[in-house]
């Protein structure tokens, strides 16, 4: 009957409009987790890594973080977070968004960047002790003025080997803690 295919093309409609405006498909994360100890200038300090492993062809959202902890660790015993060069070199294009939802005590995230990635504010969604980012290699000539706007207790921004042209005026503004720009 035409009722029943009108129908039938109006769910189709609404699958098709849900499948291209939903913003990212969530999935789990897989971590290799590792105790590192690294030493910048005279200030010394061991912390608990999760190192992203999956590759992402499009937007994703974390629904939950997993790999093998060390000894009796857990997720709430990861302050940093590394999206490294293996990662980069296997053409990833998105950067997980949520793992604060997963990852509670998180205290550092490092980004490593290429021409496909974009960084966006969703990446640190509930970053709440989130004091440390560095973004490395970027290719982005500008960042969102609202990047930074839920992290206020960040310190430290890091840029290093950017193609950055500037930032705005008011990328910081929601930031009171901030201490230290590299560049």
């Amino acid at each position: 009957s035409t009722l029943g295919k009108m129908k039938e093309l109006l769910i189709l409609k609404s699958l098709l409009l849900f499948a291209f405006t939903s913003p990212s498909i969530a999935v789990e994360v897989n971590c290799k987790f590792s105790y590192k100890a690294k030493k910048f200038n005279s200030f010394a300090r061991d912390f608990y890594e999760c190192e992203l492993e999956n590759i992402f062809e499009e937007p994703i959202e974390a629904t939950s973080v997993t790999g093998c902890h060390v000894e009796s660790a857990s997720d709430s015993d990861v302050t940093d977070f590394l999206v490294g060069f293996a990662v980069i070199t296997g053409n990833t294009k998105y950067y997980p968004t949520k793992m604060c939802t997963h990852l509670i005590n998180l205290k550092k995230m490092t980004l490593w960047s290429s021409d496909a990635l974009e960084i966006k504010r969703d990446i640190f969604s509930g970053c709440e002790k989130l004091i440390d980012i560095s973004i490395m290699f970027s290719n982005q000539k500008k960042l969102d003025d609202d990047l930074f706007t839920e992290i206020p207790t960040l310190k430290s921004v890091s840029i290093i080997n950017s193609k950055l042209e500037f930032l705005q005026k008011n990328i910081f503004e929601n930031n009171p803690a901030l201490e230290t720009l590299n560049f």
